[in-house]
C-alpha cells in the first residue's frame, strides 16, 4: 500500500478572511438627521422638525410624511442586492467593509433625499403653501434634504 501525500494550498480563503474580519454583523448604516445637525434661521432644531414630519405631530396638526422609514421599506430588496454586489466586492479585495457599507449609506441618503423632493401627498395646507411660496410638503428652505447623512458605525466605536 502506498501512502498518499496530501498538500493543503490556500486558494486565497486566508486573504478572503482577512476581508471580511469584523464582519459579524456589528457594522451598521445609519442614515438619517444627526443630531449635531443644528437649527433653522428661525430657531427650531432640525431633527425636531424632521422627526414631527417622519412621524406627524402628536396634536395631529402635522400630518405623517415619512421620507426615512419609506424609503427603506420601498427599497429594501433594491438594497439587499446592492449590499450583496458589494460584499462580493469586498470578498474579492477590490473594496473593504467600510468602503462597502459607506457606498450602500451614499445611495441610501440618494434615496432619502429625492424622496424628500417628490414626496407630495399629503399636501400643506394652503395657509403653509402661501407662506413658502411652494406646495412641497417637505421642501421650504432646504436644510431638511441637506442635512441627510449616513455613517457606518464599525465594531467597538
Amino acid at each position: 500500500m502506498t501512502k498518499s501525500k496530501i498538500i493543503d494550498r490556500d486558494l486565497g480563503y486566508k486573504d478572503i478572511m482577512k476581508r471580511l474580519k469584523g464582519l459579524d454583523g456589528e457594522h451598521i448604516v445609519e442614515v438619517g438627521v444627526p443630531a449635531t445637525s443644528g437649527q433653522y434661521e428661525d430657531g427650531a432644531n432640525q431633527v425636531l422638525v424632521a422627526s414631527v414630519n417622519e412621524f406627524g405631530s402628536s396634536d395631529g396638526r402635522i400630518p405623517e410624511r415619512s421620507f426615512l422609514r419609506s424609503t427603506v421599506d420601498e427599497n429594501t430588496t433594491k438594497y439587499a442586492d446592492l449590499l450583496s454586489r458589494l460584499i462580493g466586492e469586498a470578498v474579492d479585495g477590490r473594496l473593504t467593509i467600510e468602503q462597502a457599507l459607506d457606498r450602500l449609506g451614499l445611495k441610501a441618503v440618494a434615496d432619502v433625499q429625492r424622496k424628500i423632493v417628490q414626496l407630495d401627498d399629503p399636501p400643506n395646507a394652503e395657509a403653509t403653501i402661501e407662506r413658502k411660496r411652494s406646495s412641497n410638503p417637505l421642501i421650504d428652505t432646504g436644510q431638511l434634504r441637506q442635512s441627510i447623512i449616513h455613517r457606518v458605525n464599525k465594531p467597538d466605536e
